[in-house]
């Protein structure tokens, strides 16, 4: 009850004859699709909201203008965060580049009515005398593994989610509210729908072989890539029978250029494909031109079954996965353990996937809920509505 007095107050000194709101995209490009058209959507319809979109490099900055451009009419602002100097040194010597920007920028952020994130380090600027804004936190991603027990997600003053699962859980944790928490649907499949629309994708090999796509997980513990990766590459390196795109989550090799020589092996060979993070690994590329997923806890999976294909999950460290929300994808495909394994399920997958496409139906439509309105409407609207009244008309 303080905290929704406390908002009710701060809504209150809000300037009458318009509002300032910042989209700051401060970590890797992945995000950007999931929050970029609410932005788009916000600065569009209310006429009285000023959007400025906030990126840290001049590769993002070129990345938001051609996102942005899917959306006719907005009225977006677009800036680079200042760098902290020499970023390169502080990073290395600090070990938090990110935390060292928001410090850098701390008092130009502070100008803002609200900030809107996809992640949740900004909140370290609280910390740094950050006291104007509104944080509103835009998650990234359909779920799966998650942290909803993460207390960092209270101390938002509005959640905007993919889904009910999700924001159930966060509300199950006690860290979300009614009238501070709402679904708005798949943000970044809205995006891709346009993207598509304007352009058909070419194929991924031209050789009529099935393509695979690899995509581990950055996670210590669960990725596959530790135990079982780089037997994986070497497996369809050689053989004839499959065409692979290797594409993992984008913060496993962070930033990529320090990791490129460790797949040069691989550069030569016309059915093998590296990304260690362009925007193809980013846009569903991959997701939507691939034939067979294999991966383990990245949410990605959900984005490639908007089309029912087979799924394998790697398993190779035998973790106890049943019953665990974190593993709770892993009922769309069969979980292998080995190489061995591997080779079985693909063998059978016309026997088996029969099975799992209802299954991936299911949980497509419960990731990325069908609505009335298109995702970046809905996000854009609850924000608009907070800053006007201090809660959100829409469902939670």
């Amino acid at each position: 009850m303080a905290r929704r007095a406390e908002i009710q107050k701060r809504i209150k000194e809000l300037p009458g004859q318009g509002m300032d709101v910042a989209f700051l995209f401060n970590a890797q490009e992945h995000q950007i699709l999931h929050a970029l058209p609410v932005a788009c959507e916000l600065s569009r319809l209310w006429g009285d909201i000023r959007v400025t979109v906030f990126v840290r490099t001049e590769a993002q900055l070129a990345l938001v203008r051609r996102l942005a451009s899917y959306y006719p009419g907005h009225r977006l602002a677009f800036e680079r965060l200042h760098e902290p100097w020499p970023a390169a040194a502080l990073a290395n010597t600090f070990g938090n580049l990110k935390a060292l920007t928001l410090w850098s920028n701390r008092a130009r952020l502070n100008r803002f009515d609200a900030l809107v994130v996809p992640e949740r380090t900004t909140l370290l600027l609280k910390k740094m005398g950050v006291t104007r804004p509104l944080f509103i936190h835009l998650a990234h991603g359909p779920g799966g593994y998650d942290r909803p027990d993460d207390k960092r997600l209270a101390a938002f003053d509005l959640l905007l989610m993919p889904n009910v699962t999700r924001l159930t859980d966060i509300m199950a944790a006690g860290n979300a509210q009614p009238g501070r928490a709402a679904v708005i649907g798949g943000v970044k499949l809205d995006l891709i729908r346009r993207m598509c629309a304007s352009a058909g994708r070419k194929p991924l090999f031209a050789n009529g072989r099935p393509t695979i796509v690899y995509n581990p997980h950055h996670r210590a513990g669960t990725t596959s890539w530790t135990e079982m990766g780089e037997a994986v590459l070497d497996r369809f390196a050689a053989g004839s029978d499959y065409d692979l795109v290797f594409a993992p989550h984008i913060r496993l090799f962070d930033p990529p250029r320090r990791f490129r020589a460790r797949f040069r092996k691989y550069e030569r060979l016309d059915h093998v494909r590296v990304d260690l993070g362009s925007t193809s690994s980013i846009d569903m590329s991959y997701m939507l031109g691939a034939d067979i997923y294999l991966g383990d806890i990245s949410s990605q999976v959900l984005e490639f079954i908007a089309r029912p294909r087979p799924a394998i999950f790697l398993n190779p460290r035998r973790l106890a996965w049943r019953g665990d929300r974190d593993f709770v994808n892993w009922r769309l495909g069969p979980v292998v353990e080995d190489m061995e394994g591997l080779e079985q399920a693909l063998a059978t997958r016309d026997v088996w996937q029969g099975a799992y496409e209802p299954v991936q139906r299911r949980a497509f439509a419960a990731a990325f809920p069908a609505t009335d309105e298109p995702a970046p409407t809905l996000g854009a609207r609850a924000i608009a509505d907070f800053l006007a009244e201090g809660r959100v008309a829409l469902p939670a």
